[in-house]
């Protein structure tokens, strides 16, 4: 069951390791005086199954993916369920910023750094 330590007062401790991934880990939040009981998934991509209906006592479950991929809205059976998708644009603004790098970089060098000759008859 994911905890609170001492170190983090009354925030739930959700685990990021290999072998937890894909794993439901329980938590409770409060919410105005009200402790609900519910379930964190982290987990690299989406898969089915996670889409499917809470059972037991869990009110909630957010489902937490690593890796940018679409998730169909028809494949989250139950309204208490929410996604977190990191987004993909992060790599194309990567992409887009190493483009302009690029060009910086050739235009520096064919441009010449050199005193132009014409200046002295000014």
């Amino acid at each position: 069951m994911c905890t609170a330590g001492a170190d983090y007062g009354d925030q739930p401790v959700i685990s990021l390791a290999a072998d937890e991934a894909g794993r439901p880990q329980p938590v409770e939040v409060t919410v105005r005086g009200l402790r609900y009981p519910g379930e964190v998934v982290v987990t690299r991509f989406w898969a089915a199954r996670l889409g499917e209906p809470l059972r037991g006592h869990a009110m909630f479950r957010l489902v937490l993916l690593t890796e940018a991929c679409a998730v169909a809205p028809a494949e989250i059976q139950d309204r208490r369920i929410a996604v977190a998708v990191p987004s993909s644009a992060g790599d194309a603004g990567l992409e887009r910023l190493n483009t302009e790098a690029r060009a910086l970089q050739e235009t520096r060098a064919r441009y010449a750094v050199a005193a132009d000759p014409g200046l002295d008859r000014l």
